[in-house]
């Protein structure tokens, strides 16, 4: 069996510091069973504070390593600016001396030509020539579907200056409440139609509906019914702790479910001048984040509108600046609102 190094952590380090077969050129991609793999240089200990969680909290490794993954995406995302999401964790592959064995996890980031690689259960050691036992690093299929549609649908009433309004009536140009700056002008509105057919080549595009009264928000009138990337404001049960959490990590099946891919479905999103909270059907939710989502999953006609609204953007979607609260996954949400 396995012997697992031992876990002191979550730790990052740069494809670039490492090599293949004595090739510091080499790419992920090179990467095959019986190769040899090295690193040298410095590597990037994550706050350990960050990466605990209470015993018992994760059954095996491979929760852990996910855990993980998660919470460097949201270190990165600090460090560049603008949210990570949608991030495949799948991509590993296992290293050995003949004795430990070491899995480390590619983070690839947008706009990069290198990912960053991450190692959840402690770091091998640098400038020694490992095996490569296990190569898993091939793009899953989400990559071949539109991802990160963040988006309301419609019959969706967003809260105005005026009182609630369809979010399909909205145009560029209203205002809308916000949670912490008041009313904010709409920049740009864009809308995507998915139709049977590519909800049948990807079911997971299918929208997630919140039931009124779900995350125990008091002015929540009526269901509401989002894309599975869009992201909720969470409290923690002091009310001090606020974060993000995808439409899609929330799910329990009672008072947070999935959609059936039944019908054809229409998105819309809402972008103001930053990220902000917006009052849907009384939830507190996201603004469209184009970090958030793949902009060439955009309809053409849409994305220009966008660039000529926004044309920084077109130098990469971390110029549109932060998230207006911290990105967290479903399994953290839960120890904050617990808490």
């Amino acid at each position: 069996m396995n012997r697992w190094a031992g876990r002191s952590g979550a730790t990052l380090i740069s494809w670039a510091q490492t090599a293949i077969d004595g090739d510091a050129t080499a790419g992920p991609e090179a990467l095959s069973t019986a190769s040899t793999w090295r690193w040298q240089g410095q590597a990037v200990d994550l706050d350990p504070a960050e990466t605990f969680l209470p015993e018992g909290a994760f059954s095996d490794a491979e929760a852990h390593r996910r855990h993980s993954v998660s919470v460097a995406c949201r270190v990165i995302g600090r460090a560049l600016g603008y949210a990570l999401t949608g991030i495949d964790a799948n991509r590993v592959f296992s290293i050995t001396d003949g004795h430990r064995v070491w899995v480390a996890t590619l983070i690839d980031l947008p706009g990069r030509d290198q990912p960053v690689l991450m190692f959840s259960a402690g770091l091998p050691p640098a400038g020694l020539s490992l095996f490569v036992a296990r190569v898993d690093i091939a793009a899953t299929l989400v990559s071949a579907q539109p991802a990160g549609v963040v988006c309301f649908t419609p019959g969706t009433r967003i809260g105005t200056p005026g009182g609630l309004r369809p979010v399909e009536h909205l145009a560029a140009g209203d205002r809308v409440m916000t949670a912490d700056a008041g009313a904010r002008e709409i920049v740009w509105i864009g809308a995507r139609h998915i139709g049977m057919q590519e909800l049948g080549d990807a079911p997971d595009l299918a929208p997630v509906r919140l039931r009124q009264g779900a995350l125990e928000t008091e002015g929540s009138d009526g269901d509401l019914i989002v894309s599975p990337d869009h992201a909720m404001l969470v409290r923690g049960r002091d009310g001090d702790s606020e974060v993000l959490v995808s439409a899609r990590d929330l799910v329990d099946g009672k008072r947070v479910l999935r959609e059936p891919a039944a019908q054809p479905i229409t998105y819309i999103h809402l972008m103001l001048e930053s990220h902000h909270l917006l009052f849907a059907n009384g939830f507190e939710t996201e603004s469209f984040h184009p970090a958030s989502a793949r902009l060439d999953a955009v309809p053409e006609r849409e994305r220009l509108r966008l660039y000529d609204v926004m044309p920084e953007l077109r130098s990469g979607a971390e110029m549109y600046g932060p998230p207006v609260r911290p990105m967290v996954s479903g399994a953290e949400a839960a120890l904050i609102a617990a808490a």
